[in-house]
């Protein structure tokens, strides 16, 4: 039992070295992620030949975001 422990012990350690070597990577990573799926929506507003932008600039942001909902299928994924 002691030797399992201390081979558990080693296996966090070096698992949470590892997480901390790479943290700035992921950072990064969760950004371009972030970024990418930005891109989504607005490319997903350029495809969608039905989208009709209405109203003034005070509710422009509205109209958008519930012609983005209209666009996604029931699991939000973005209909093609």
């Amino acid at each position: 039992m002691l030797e399992v422990a201390d081979l558990k012990a080693d296996t966090i350690n070096t698992i949470g070295n590892g997480e901390a070597a790479i943290s700035n990577v992921m950072q990064s990573r969760r950004k371009y992620e972030h970024l990418n799926k930005k891109l989504e929506v607005i490319s997903a507003f350029k495809d969608n030949r039905n989208l009709k932008i209405f109203g003034d600039q005070k509710d422009d942001v509205l109209s958008q975001m519930a012609a983005y909902r209209i666009s996604q299928d029931g699991n939000g994924a973005i209909k093609r």
